[in-house]
């Protein structure tokens, strides 16, 4: 579920009504056992475009 913890952070957690500001780095870090069970690239991209 990694594309879905991706998909959260830039939908949810990286936003200006969750307290994210321009200018200012979003940071996250994610603990996975190493294998993906979803599909990852689309989340991973969009969370690198930030």
């Amino acid at each position: 579920m990694t594309g879905q913890a991706l998909k959260y952070l830039v939908d949810s957690s990286f936003t200006p009504s969750s307290g994210a500001r321009p200018g200012i780095p979003k940071v996250a870090i994610v603990f996975t056992d190493g294998r993906s069970q979803d599909y990852i690239n689309d989340a991973a991209k969009k969370a690198k475009e930030l």
